[in-house]
């Protein structure tokens, strides 16, 4: 990935997680962290990896909604970022990777305790 890509990632995942942090007011949307924003070497796409907090209904009402705003973020992101000429189309996709982590943690904390 080029240093124009990643730095421009690195701007769309802050503008769109302070975008649904401030100016998404769907309940819905719930606990919801930007974890990164994987962007087409044209930039024309962003995949942005986010990670919910909630039970699966919880998660996947999240996840609807995300998609359902993905038009709404799009335009903020127009009247933020100025550096572009094309706002990406964006896919918000659900991140397990942090709650993998945990559980391969406690796995590892449950062998140290079980281990002679």
């Amino acid at each position: 990935m080029s240093v124009r890509v990643e730095k421009v990632a690195a701007q769309l995942r802050d503008e769109i997680s302070a975008i649904l942090d401030q100016r998404v007011s769907d309940p819905r949307v719930g606990l919801v962290t930007v974890i990164e924003v994987d962007l087409s070497p044209d930039l024309g796409t962003a995949k942005v990896h986010v990670s919910t907090i909630g039970t699966d209904d919880e998660r996947r009402a999240s996840m609807a909604a995300l998609d359902h705003a993905r038009g709404f973020v799009r335009r903020e992101l127009a009247a933020q970022v100025r550096n572009l000429r094309r706002i990406p189309e964006i896919r918000f996709v659900d991140d397990h990777n942090m709650e993998y982590a945990i559980h391969i943690s406690e796995v590892i904390d449950q062998l140290h305790r079980d281990a002679p």
